[in-house]
Order: structure tokens, then C-alpha cells, then sequence
């Protein structure tokens, strides 16, 4: 970093930072853009290099104002050869220590030395199984493949060796129920016995249910199974709102959890994360995006992602009027939009 240009002297600064350890899958998910983009890839697995791994976290400590970190990707960061290693990386880090630390795995390798290196090594505060489907095993494995036995097994035996080794370690499922017609030839099961399904497995062993709805997101168009679109996209992106910057194996920072890399706004080797948050091309998309306006946005054009999905309008509201407190909300154009046009839209249409 330009020893002239502190964090005090650029008005956005990193509060989520995401950190792609592995690119690549041992899973096929439908609705996963890994699968969808496995043949256009050099190498199955892709992994990133420790060197990469430690510039990072120098460059976390470098900033106190991230709160969380999401140790993932898209692919399965558990598959990484050093997978021990980057956790002792991260935990060098004493911004990392104090932020809320988040990793998804699918759970299939959830064991051996790979389990221990969890236990071990305190610095993630909530893992995330990937537990898609009804609660049973002809819904997961229909969204998942033949891995229900091995990965509900890996769960059931880490969850109380968790417990017992690591208790303030929260554990959840992230659990995609899919919505009528998602899902072709998919017998279809009633939110409240799926619920009942995924409680029966999950809470006798301390692992805390969580639900969403199928993603309909950047590069939707290839994907094998992608979900319904929402009745309106308003408000502007979460991601972009988080401040965060997601970086991929190769050192691309991306604005979110787009999968493309030709989807970025610079490159670690050559700038900064205040430089990256603060760039003409992320005030360009930060722009655009305040606006609603993304149809001239290729990567954006046809994500559903906004604030008007999962938040109530009171939500939204919050949100703008917190970014305008911070100073952040100061173009006359945006400003226009979302205090004329955003906070009516969502108050009128719940």
C-alpha cells in the first residue's frame, strides 16, 4: 500500500472479504456454476498458492474496518492439498481473529486430518454444510448426487467432536428447498415437512437449520438448474453495499460471487483493497447498480440478486439510510433514486 494512501483517505473500505482457496468441485450440483463451467477450465482443481494466501491476509491486517471474511468460494475449500496450512494463515491475523470468520463445504471430506485441522486451529466461527433438498435422501441426491450417506455420516461424527473440542463453533446447514417447477421430475414435499425432515436430522446433533431459496444469478443462462425470478430486482446490490471484495484463486478481486473471473476490478498484484474498493471501474458498477440499471452491465444483466430479495422494505431502509449517515450516499442522481423511487417502491410493495 501507497504509505500516502491510508485507509482514512478512501471513503469505502473493506468490510467482507472472500478468500477462493480451491476452484473446482468433487460434487456436480446442477446449480452450481463449478459444474456448469468444469469443461471450460485448465485444470479440475485449481488452488491458491500460499505466497497469494499470506499477501492477503498482510493486506486484512492492513484494514480493521472487515467484520467478516467468507473463507470460500465457489468451489470446495476443503479439497486444498494445505487446507491445515491456510487456516494457521489466516489465524495469524489478528484482524481475522477478531472478524466473524465463514466457510461453506459440501462435507464430503469432512474427516481425518482435514476435521482435526478445524478443531485445531480456532478461526472459523461458523461452518456451513451444504445440505440441499427435502431432508431425505432422493431430494439431496437428486440436487447433489450419491454423497447423502458419506456426507450426513461426516456431519454426524464432527458435530459432537465439535461440541466436546470447540464449543462457541457454530454449525448450520445452508439448505436450497426448491420452489415448484425448479426442479424437473422432482417429487415435491411441503416446506413445513421438509422443515420438519431437516430438523429431525439436524437438531439432535447441535447443527442449526437454514434455508434459502435457489439463486437465479450472474451466468444464470448456463446453468443446468437455476431458480424462479423474482417479481423485481430494486435497490441496488448486497454485495456491493457490503463492501466487499471476493478474490479468487489467481488473485482477481470480484465485486461478488460471480464465477467468471473476467468479472473483476483489479488484481491484488498491482493494487490495494482501498485502491480496488475505490477504483473508477468499481465506482462505475457501484453506480449503475444504485441505479438499477443493469442492462448495460453484462455480468449483472441477468443476476436476480438485489436488496428487494429477503429484505422487507424497513430492511432496505435501514440500509440506505445507514449508508447515507456514513457519508456514502452523496451523488445527487443516486440519491434521487433511492430516497424518490426505492424506499416508495418497497414500502408500497411488500
Amino acid at each position: 500500500m501507497d504509505p500516502m494512501q491510508t485507509p482514512r483517505n478512501f471513503p469505502f473500505k473493506p468490510r467482507r472479504i472472500a478468500i477462493e482457496l480451491v476452484r473446482g468441485c468433487n460434487f456436480s450440483c446442477p446449480m452450481c456454476p463449478v459444474t456448469s463451467n468444469a469443461a471450460l477450465e485448465p485444470h479440475k482443481y485449481q488452488f491458491m498458492d500460499l505466497t497469494l494466501l499470506r499477501a492477503l491476509v498482510a493486506e486484512i491486517d492492513r484494514w480493521p474496518s472487515i467484520t467478516s471474511i467468507w473463507f470460500f468460494h465457489m468451489g470446495e475449500a476443503m479439497l486444498h492439498p494445505q487446507y491445515r496450512t491456510c487456516l494457521e494463515i489466516l489465524n495469524e491475523s489478528p484482524v481475522a481473529r477478531q472478524a466473524f470468520v465463514v466457510q461453506h463445504t459440501n462435507a464430503s471430506v469432512l474427516s481425518g486430518e482435514k476435521a482435526q485441522a478445524i478443531l485445531d486451529v480456532p478461526v472459523i466461527n461458523k461452518l456451513v454444510f451444504s445440505f440441499d433438498g427435502f431432508g431425505d435422501k432422493e431430494s439431496f441426491e437428486r440436487l447433489r448426487g450419491p454423497h447423502f450417506d458419506r456426507v450426513l455420516q461426516n456431519i454426524r461424527t464432527f458435530a459432537p467432536r465439535a461440541r466436546d473440542r470447540r464449543p462457541p463453533l457454530n454449525l448450520a446447514t445452508c439448505t436450497i428447498l426448491p420452489r415448484d417447477g425448479e426442479v424437473v421430475g422432482m417429487r415435491m414435499t411441503s416446506r413445513d415437512d421438509a422443515m420438519a425432515a431437516l430438523h429431525t436430522l439436524f437438531d439432535p446433533i447441535g447443527v442449526t437449520v437454514e434455508t434459502r431459496d435457489m439463486h437465479d444469478y450472474t451466468g444464470n443462462e448456463q446453468l443446468l438448474l437455476s431458480g424462479t425470478k423474482p417479481a423485481r430486482v430494486l435497490g441496488g446490490c448486497p454485495f456491493v453495499e457490503r463492501d466487499a471484495l471476493h478474490f479468487t484463486v489467481h488473485g482477481w478481486a470480484q465485486p461478488c460471487c460471480a464465477y467468471s473471473e473476467r468479472f473483476n476490478v483489479g488484481n491484488l498484484s498491482r493494487q490495494n483493497f482501498g485502491e480496488l474498493l475505490n477504483s473508477d471501474t468499481m465506482n462505475a458498477l457501484r453506480h449503475a447498480l444504485r441505479l438499477d440499471q443493469r442492462e448495460d452491465l453484462p455480468f449483472c444483466r441477468n443476476c436476480t440478486i438485489s436488496m428487494s430479495k429477503g429484505m422487507d422494505a424497513a430492511a432496505i431502509e435501514r440500509v440506505w439510510h445507514s449508508r447515507d449517515q456514513q457519508g456514502l450516499l452523496t451523488d445527487s442522481a443516486e440519491r434521487e433514486y433511492v430516497y424518490g423511487t426505492v424506499i416508495p417502491l418497497a414500502t408500497a410493495c411488500p
